[in-house]
């Protein structure tokens, strides 16, 4: 076994791919496309993953097989070497149970590629292994765990930078919400990027902790360490900035968790009893100020007002509306998780799987189908009622949902087997100890679930359980910062001589373990930060959402921990020194020299040119998330100015700002001045080439003037081509960042002629693979938000071929069919003549016909088909196929209702079509009511109960019924604007005030009337025909005898007429004249 030219080549692409990814994940999005954030950044992390399996594969076959003697104890075993691995066993239980609830899935093909609004299926899950495992089994030298970590640091500083230019508001870019409030920055949600960044910040505060240390330990080298502790101690607080704008109560609580775990780790990993004291002393303080912060009317209650605090201050309360919200959902996924009735298909086949769901789940990404017969309608009054959630906001439910049982040990065993071995390599549990530390992280859990679970129910079982394991955890740390690294006896704090022979090589092992502390504090270091890091992230989504950037971050931390804690020991001395006393102490020239002598060959030009790779990746992905061409000008300078110093047309150096400190923050990182000069000017020039190439591309979109429809969808494909230059670019740096990345060149090129053609096909299958798996996709988005200015403006004949463009693109993807199905349904509206509009019905309903094929357990599928058949059936002038298509709909409607049946606009809808078209009165109030029934809150629904009694007062014939009728239509509607303030923020509902007023005047209460016409003027917005009622109020007050008051309502109503209504306002008032 042997190194060649080409699996050094295939090390170096390995080591690009997973620092691109990390760069990636957090930086990169994607404003030309409707989804923008996570699945784009999916679609690179996924397409990077296949380039590091490719660079794997050619690697194992050019040095025939892995290097078993590196990474287990007994390479003639490899099974049980395998077994033996720390995180080997229970990663492949989670990937095995993975696989096993794809495959038994409710939507096994979404459950493997991915939901269009997530792309969280298995194919990403494979790809966030590729990179673990990746990392665990290649990298290897301390050079490339700093350029990993440093990767990860300098990623976040675009990121924090530009959520406080959002939160100053200097932010260029047109956002359709305010993200000054709370920032989102480049993830897209508040609580995202707050997320993602709880996990860097113990990595950020361990780097200055170094520096610092350096600074003031080290004569050599100081200028720069003073720059690096400047450069850390800036990025770290522009990350606690941005965590504090970002308003997440979540990250908050997971940033307190991961720095007080950092910092008792430190405190014990070092021995300091009395900064260990300390540490839990302030831990003691802070949940006290936490628990008190949260009394309502308690001493700190002025806190719990202000717009800061005041969020901290309500961690514990559940009747606001997020917090409201997640209980909710926490409730229906207890519901979908238990015991039930199968779900049905449409077409009656009952789920097979249904008795297997609590040990399997439902398959990855399969929730948002799932859950809509779970879904507690109360939901609604707190967010859009036609929203159905796709997460629960807590890890453990996710888990319980989509991977069963199993799934949810498998889970929370990887995460103790994580916490675990870090402790262990930290040389903080012994083989004695490994007991106690199990069984108060089960026992933790088990007794926080069922303290939460009695006390507040069985919603609170996804809290309950992991912060009863956390509990255990710091019980554990607290039992050993007060039992056993308190005390000296080197029996209990587990420094005892190693007493094992050459040949023990598990012993040996052991025993490096020990002396990470003792030996190698840089690796102490190291782990208590990765360490911090992960619990922060295990706290904050289990009330929140795991995103690519947190799930990337955490396999990353894992491989990483592995690879410090357990394989650099391994290596640090040959085999037959392994279990020898650890070196004596060097003084610090002895320790450079000893570093200059180890370092490979190749070692100083990576060293000095990974800074110009990373710097021209994170350059080049703020250009495409930034730059633009909002004037649509050709001139490549004038889009590059006009990106950088305009605002909102006026002069705005903010942008521009951000670009230059990321610049000179990159050189941070070079060895010295020479080298940073280096870095300066060779990520310039890699910068200006890429932005001139894109701004031109952006350009020659600009340039394209269409004459018709052909033209414009050619010019449309130069859209999709921009994210295609953008991933061919990313290629060429990481093939850059392979040959600066790869150690001391060996001479042979090849250990083997045939991959001269394997090499090459392989990587060209996953570039191709990649391309159609997921640039096609992004491609595919940015064609249908292409489509959508076009659909709002009624444009058919353009908004229809861009969908088909964005169908050809992603033929599976059943959102894209859905809008194709509706626009021609539009546009058949529109039509005049009968033929062609029953043509483009017929298209209508195969689109959609196909949308339900796709993705047959969502229900707007099967409510679209009813609603097509319901306005074909209106425009049918032949009874019996009338008839038929209104049964079709009905049935539609049916399979609707039993895959959502807590859908109370569902039932709404339902209703008015037995009302209208089977004029079904019974049937229909049966809907309402049960519509009513599973949500009293809903104005739509009292607005509709008018509008049922005011038809069945206008066809009954006896006088006092319907009088009655009226007065109940008067009470519903006057009940649907009531209903209106139980959701802040609800649009005023204009049709309930318009009937309200119908019917008192219809019952003769003229004054009744009138007041709900003003009402009505004085909430509807500009679009509304308000002279319409302005010309009844003048009616109404003509009839009370009131002529003054009467002229001047039809003066108005004159006044905003359009031209062919004027002459009847005209008429009216003559009348009042006369």
């Amino acid at each position: 076994m042997h190194s060649t030219k080409l699996s050094r080549f295939c090390e170096g692409l390995m080591e690009a791919g997973w620092l691109a990814a990390l760069v990636l994940a957090p930086l990169f999005f994607n404003s030309y496309s409707s989804r923008t954030f996570e699945p784009d950044k999916i679609a690179l992390v996924r397409s990077i993953a296949l380039i590091i399996a490719t660079a794997w594969a050619v690697k194992l076959i050019e040095e025939r097989g892995l290097r078993w003697e590196v990474v287990a104890f007994n390479p003639r075993h490899k099974f049980e070497s395998f077994r033996q691995l720390p995180l080997a066993l229970p990663v492949a239980a989670l990937l095995a149970v993975t696989l096993l609830s794809t495959l038994l899935s409710l939507t096994p093909r979404i459950s493997f590629w991915g939901s269009y609004t997530r792309l969280q299926g298995t194919y990403t899950t494979l790809a966030y292994l590729v990179v673990f495992a990746a990392v665990a089994v290649n990298l290897r030298r301390k050079e490339q765990v700093e350029r990993l970590v440093n990767t990860v640091i300098y990623a976040s500083l675009p990121v924090s930078l530009y959520g406080v230019m959002q939160r100053l508001r200097i932010d260029p870019l047109p956002w359709g919400e305010d993200t000054s409030q709370r920032i989102t920055s480049t993830l897209g949600n508040a609580i995202f990027i707050a997320a993602y960044l709880i996990m860097v910040v113990p990595l950020t505060a361990m780097r200055i902790a170094q520096t610092f240390r350096a600074i003031l330990r080290e004569e050599a080298g100081l200028t720069r360490n003073i720059i690096l502790a400047a450069v850390y101690v800036f990025t770290g607080a522009m990350q606690l900035v941005a965590i504090w704008f970002s308003g997440s109560r979540g990250p908050w609580l997971g940033l307190l968790a991961g720095m007080f775990f950092w910092a008792i780790l430190m405190s014990l990993a070092f021995r300091q009893k009395k900064v260990t004291l300390g540490i839990l002393g302030l831990a003691g303080v802070a949940a006290a100020f936490l628990i008190t912060l949260n009394i309502p009317n308690g001493p700190l209650e002025s806190l719990r007002q202000t717009t800061s605090l005041g969020r901290l201050g309500r961690v514990f309360e559940v009747q606001d509306g997020t917090s409201k919200v997640r209980v909710l959902i926490w409730k229906g996924a207890v519901d979908l998780i238990l015991p039930h009735d199968p779900i049905v298909y449409p077409g009656g086949r009952p789920d097979p799987f249904n008795l297997l769901r609590p040990i399997v789940g439902y398959g990855p990404e399969s929730m948002y189908v799932a859950y809509n017969r779970f879904y507690p309608a109360e939901i609604g009054q707190y967010e859009a009622r036609t929203a159905t959630p796709d997460r629960s906001h807590n890890e453990t439910f996710d888990a319980l949902v989509t991977t069963g049982v199993l799934g949810l040990v498998a889970y929370l065993t990887v995460f103790a087997a994580v916490i675990y071995y870090g402790l262990k390599w930290l040389g903080l549990i012994t083989p004695q100890d490994k007991w106690l530390y199990v069984g108060l992280y089960a026992g933790g859990g088990a007794l926080g679930a069922v303290t939460l679970v009695a006390w507040r129910g069985p919603a609170y079982f996804g809290v309950g359980l992991p912060f009863g394991m956390l509990i255990g955890l710091l019980a554990y740390l607290a039992w050993l910062a007060l039992n056993r690294t308190l005390r000296s006896n080197p029996e209990r704090s587990g420094t005892r001589p190693s007493t094992t022979t050459t040949n023990d090589v598990a012993s040996a092992h052991a025993e490096q373990a020990r002396r990470v502390v003792e030996g190698d504090e840089w690796k102490a270091l190291i782990i208590t930060a990765l360490l911090g890091g992960i619990v922060a992230h295990f706290t904050e989504i289990h009330f929140g959402i795991a995103t690519v950037s947190t799930r990337l971050h955490f396999w990353t931390y894992a491989a990483l921990l592995l690879v410090v804690g357990w394989v650099m020991p391994l290596r640090v001395l040959p085999k037959a020194q392994q279990t020898e006393t650890a070196e004596p102490k060097l003084s610090r020239r002895a320790r450079a020299a000893r570093a200059t002598e180890k370092r490979p060959s190749n070692a100083n030009a990576a060293t000095a040119l990974f800074p110009i790779f990373i710097n021209s990746l994170i350059l080049a992905t703020m250009s495409y998330n930034f730059l633009g061409n909002a004037d649509k000008t050709t001139s490549v300078a004038g889009m590059l100015a006009e990106s950088l110093t305009k605002l909102n047309g006026t002069t705005s150096f903010g942008m521009l700002l951000l670009f230059a400190v990321v610049w000179f923050v990159g050189v941070a990182w070079s060895e010295n001045e020479r080298w940073a000069l280096i870095t300066l000017a060779g990520s310039a020039l890699v910068w200006l080439v890429f932005a001139f190439y894109y701004l031109g591309s952006l350009g020659a979109i600009a340039a394209r003037e269409p004459a018709n429809i052909q033209e414009f969808l050619s010019t449309m494909r130069l859209v999709g081509g921009v994210i295609s230059g953008f991933v061919i670019w990313l290629t060429v740096l990481l093939a850059f960042g392979a040959i600066t990345l790869a150690t001391e060149w060996p001479v042979e090129l090849l250990g083997n002629k045939a991959q001269m053609v394997l090499a090459p096909a392989l990587l060209a299958l996953a570039i191709m693979f990649g391309y159609f798996s997921n640039t096609r996709l992004v491609q595919a988005d940015m064609a249908h938000k292409v489509a959508q200015p076009w659909d709002r403006q009624a444009r058919w004949d353009v908004a229809i071929p861009l969908y088909e463009q964005a169908i050809n693109l992603a033929p599976e993807q059943d959102q894209y069919y859905l809008f194709l199905g509706r626009a021609y349904l539009e546009a058949a509206n529109r039509s005049t003549d009968r033929v062609e509009q029953e043509t483009i019905l017929n298209v209508a309903q195969g689109e959609l016909q196909e949308a339900l094929a796709l993705n047959p357990l969502n229900p707007d599928h099967s409510a679209n088909l009813a609603r097509l058949l319901q306005r074909w059936a209106r425009t049918t002038t032949d009874p019996n196929e009338a008839d038929v298509r209104i049964n079709a709909a009905n049935g539609h409607y049916e399979t609707a209702l039993m895959l959502s049946p807590n859908n109370p606009s569902l039932w709404n809808e339902w209703a008015r079509f037995d009302l209208n078209l089977k004029n079904d009165y019974g049937s229909a109030l049966e809907k309402f009511n049960k519509s009513l029934s599973l949500d009293d809150k809903f104005n739509e629904t009292y607005a509709a109960l008018g509008d049922y009694w005011t038809q069945a007062g206008a066809v009954e014939s006896d006088p006092g019924t319907q009088l009655a009728d009226y007065e109940k239509a008067a009470g519903y509607y006057q009940q649907a604007i009531t209903a209106e303030a139980f959701k802040p923020g609800t649009p005023p509902l204009l049709t309930a005030r318009l009937g309200l007023a119908a019917a008192e005047r219809t019952l003769g209460n003229l004054d009744a009337a009138i007041a709900s016409y003003e009402d009505l003027i004085g909430v509807a917005g500009p679009e509304y025909n308000v002279w319409s009622v302005q010309e009844t109020l003048a009616e109404i007050y003509l009839e009370k005898g009131d002529k003054a008051k009467a002229l001047d309502y039809a003066s108005q109503a004159l006044a905003a007429a359009p031209e062919a209504d004027k002459a009847g306002v005209q008429a009216l008032i003559e009348k009042i004249g006369n």
